[in-house]
């Protein structure tokens, strides 16, 4: 039996960027391993990540977006 877990990630970014950040790791969110889920919002000035599923796959996901979500961030700056 694996483990499933849960995590969310906010990033506090004024409100066009959190927009921007989102649109750029929208695309990545397809094809998902069976069980794992991926939501993404923004309000006001945070982009929220929401992953869950088997802990492998949370791990993974997370450092992933984290990583993408630097370079979106660094392009856009």
């Amino acid at each position: 039996m694996s483990t499933t877990c849960r995590i969310q990630v906010s990033l506090r970014l004024d409100p066009k960027r959190a927009g921007t950040l989102l649109e750029s790791l929208g695309p990545d969110n397809v094809d998902l391993p069976p069980g794992l889920e991926i939501s993404m919002d923004h309000a006001g000035g945070e982009a929220v990540f929401e992953i869950s599923g088997s802990m492998k796959h949370v791990i993974g996901t997370a450092d992933e977006m984290l990583a993408h979500a630097q370079v979106a961030l660094d392009v856009v700056e």
